[in-house]
């Protein structure tokens, strides 16, 4: 049973990347592009928020604090943001933006990201739903900036 807590943990995050970019290929280059337009702008954004929020807000691992050995290795350093949830919440939130069910689908991944990382023991609670409201937030931003000033239609 730890096996797929551990490849939940470790791996699963992966398949949101591929599931997205299927996605982008089933759609018209229009699209497309501005798919790419806000992924462009809110991948870096996202992580770079991210960054700014853990220099702000300082969470131990529950493995330090708890004093328990995780499932998985993890480094000792601030759990706050949980990396995994941020970047799977991103692409998430992006596809998102512009087909709510695939988006839903891709947050339905990124949830199950975000509790098998708890589960293994290597972020808190509030590391992975930190993650998830910072990306699915400036997503959204960048998404109403990329819609008023590029004009930018969606279906």
């Amino acid at each position: 049973m730890n096996a797929i807590f551990i490849f939940g943990a470790q791996y699963l995050f992966l398949f949101i990347p591929v599931f997205a970019f299927i996605y982008l290929l089933k759609q018209k280059p229009g699209k497309r592009k501005q798919v790419l337009l806000l992924a462009l702008i809110a991948l870096p954004l996202v992580y770079l928020m991210g960054k700014i929020a853990g220099y702000f807000y300082y969470d131990p691992r529950p493995f330090i604090t708890n004093r328990f050995i995780p499932i998985i290795p993890s480094a000792t350093d601030n759990g706050f943001p949980s990396d995994h949830t941020l970047f799977s919440a991103a692409i998430a939130a992006i596809v998102f933006c512009h087909d709510r069910r695939w988006g839903a689908f891709l947050w339905i991944i990124t949830f199950f990201v975000a509790a098998f990382r708890v589960y293994v023991g290597v972020h808190s609670v509030q590391d992975v739903l930190g993650s998830m409201v910072i990306a699915a937030f400036f997503t959204w931003l960048t998404f109403k900036f990329i819609k008023r000033y590029f004009f930018i239609k969606t279906s």
